[in-house]
């Protein structure tokens, strides 16, 4: 809806990656930690963390190449949780 390179784009693309962080945060991180799984919380807790930190902190070249490091790490994450989940239910 909002061509690259305007305002609202660059608002809402940071708007969406900031909100997915967060919710890797609460949903994986303290969500699993409440549940006791401790390997998956602590894993979507330092992924919400330090992928921010790491998008920030790596100058790239243009800002489609950080959305899609961005778009990657929240693939990583669906990927894992829905693989770890399933196996939850196997047992």
């Amino acid at each position: 809806m909002y061509h690259e390179g305007t305002q609202p784009h660059v608002f809402v693309s940071t708007w969406f990656f900031a909100q997915m962080d967060m919710a890797i945060i609460t949903w994986g991180g303290i969500g699993s930690l409440i549940a006791r799984d401790r390997r998956l919380g602590l894993f979507s807790l330092f992924l919400g963390i330090m992928a921010p930190v790491i998008a920030l902190i790596i100058p790239w070249p243009s800002a489609a190449t950080v959305e899609a490091y961005g778009i990657t790490v929240i693939d990583s994450w669906v990927a894992i949780m829905t693989y770890l989940d399933a196996r939850h239910l196997i047992r």
